[in-house]
């Protein structure tokens, strides 16, 4: 791949099609060919920026953008602790162990999938992806059984200092 390796990811709202007011620089590191002519690649966030205004252009939305300097949350505030430490949506979606489980997850229906920051954002766009398929309830499913097995794990690791293999 050659060239600038970074381009900005923004949540489009599926039912108006208009885009978030802030977004996300991201830098691909890895980019693989898939069979079907699509690729597979894997982002780092890098800094957010505020979207002044965008336009479509030869097939690309593009937008002039401000940068935002992030403010690191003050000391004992509840945004400080979950930055700092467990929030749901870390524990349930981007933990290193989460982010194993749902790719496996995911694989096992030969899909790839970018996750959103909140859990509520997973679970409304997760219904439907699969419409008539004939694994639709187990695809439904997936959700609930992956956060339990990620709840079950957290608690084998902090009451009973158990850490499982995640295939077990």
């Amino acid at each position: 791949m050659e060239g600038n390796h970074r381009m900005g990811m923004v949540i489009i709202d599926s039912t108006t099609g208009s885009i978030a007011d802030f977004a996300c620089e991201v830098e691909i590191t890895e980019c693989e060919p898939l069979p079907d002519g699509r690729f597979y690649l894997e982002i780092e966030s890098r800094r957010r920026f505020r979207i002044v205004q965008s336009w479509d252009q030869d097939g690309y939305r593009v937008a002039e953008v401000e940068w935002v300097k992030d403010i690191y949350p003050p000391e004992g505030s509840r945004e400080r602790a979950e930055a700092d430490g467990e929030s749901v949506d870390h524990l349930f979606l981007h933990c290193d162990l989460a982010r194993e489980l749902w790719n496996m997850a995911f694989s096992s229906f030969g899909m790839y999938w970018v996750m959103p920051k909140q859990i509520v954002d997973v679970l409304a766009s997760w219904k439907g992806r699969l419409g008539r398929h004939k694994n639709r309830h187990v695809w439904e499913a997936v959700p609930h059984c992956v956060m339990w097995r990620l709840w079950r794990e957290r608690n084998a690791r902090t009451f009973e200092d158990r850490e499982r293999n995640i295939l077990d």
